[in-house]
Order: C-alpha cells, then sequence, then structure tokens
C-alpha cells in the first residue's frame, strides 16, 4: 500500500478549505436572514408605535378631537394656537408615513406589511389633512414620494 504523498494531502487540505468557505457562507446568509426579519419587525413596532402613542394624546384630549375634526373639515377658523395644534398632529403622522416609505425604499419594511400602512395613511391624509393643512406643513416633509402621494391626495 502506498502512503499519500504531499501534493495529496493538499488537495484534500484545499477541498476541505473550500467546504469549511461553503459552510460559514451559509452561515452568514442564515444571519443576514434573521437580522433582516428582526429589522422589519422593528420597524413595524416603531411605526405602530408611534401611531399609537398619537392617537391615545388624541383620545385623552376631547377638546384636541373636536379640533382635529374642525381643523380637517375646515368647519371654523381655528385660531392661531389651535391652528399650530392642528397642524403638529397632521405632521406627526405625515412624520410616520414618512418613515414607513423610506424604510421600504431601503427594503426594511416587507411589501405586505407597507401597503396596509401605506392605504392607511392614504386614507388618513385623504379623511384628516386639509388642503389648507397640507400647505403649511408641507416645507417639513421634502420626501419627494410622500409629497407626491400627498399632493395627489388633497387636490
Amino acid at each position: 500500500m502506498k502512503r499519500p504523498d504531499l501534493q495529496t494531502w493538499v488537495a484534500g487540505a484545499e477541498v476541505l478549505g473550500s467546504i469549511a468557505v461553503v459552510v460559514s457562507l451559509l452561515l452568514v446568509a442564515y444571519s443576514i436572514n434573521q437580522n433582516t426579519k428582526a429589522t422589519h419587525i422593528a420597524n413595524l413596532n416603531a411605526v405602530y408605535d408611534t401611531y399609537r402613542e398619537i392617537e391615545l394624546a388624541l383620545a385623552a384630549d376631547s377638546d384636541w378631537i373636536e379640533l382635529v375634526i374642525e381643523g380637517s373639515r375646515g368647519s371654523r377658523k381655528l385660531s392661531d394656537a389651535e391652528t399650530m395644534r392642528y397642524d403638529l398632529y397632521v405632521s406627526q403622522h405625515l412624520n410616520n408615513w414618512e418613515v414607513l416609505i423610506e424604510d421600504h425604499e431601503r427594503g426594511s419594511f416587507p411589501d405586505d406589511t407597507f401597503e396596509g400602512w401605506d392605504a392607511f395613511y392614504a386614507r388618513f391624509a385623504g379623511k384628516y389633512v386639509s388642503a389648507e393643512a397640507w400647505q403649511r406643513v408641507k416645507w417639513i416633509h421634502t420626501y419627494p414620494p410622500l409629497q407626491a402621494r400627498m399632493e395627489s391626495l388633497v387636490r
């Protein structure tokens, strides 16, 4: 029986090294996939938490509820303080929508979840953001995809 020479050992080591590289790449891919899932979940939670905080603050103040209704309908002229409060409410929701759009475009928010939230915010904007309010706050919201959505909704 002939003993393997050095070249045989080198060839075997190369094969084992190649297998180790493939296994390590598979582990890296798995880790990236898990991290992506965790990022999607964290982004979803952030959007929901921000929305919930805004709405809980609104629900706790009946005067604010009336102000949002009057501001969105334009049923009466709001005072400067009321206008500022209404615009802040609108702007906070638009900030959340803007972050949602940006995260989705970066691939940090899954399509199916994004579509639901995007439709929700489009309905919100159509119902609660008057054309006048959009004109007052749009300078804050300069992200083109959000501006395009809003311009189509408030015409």
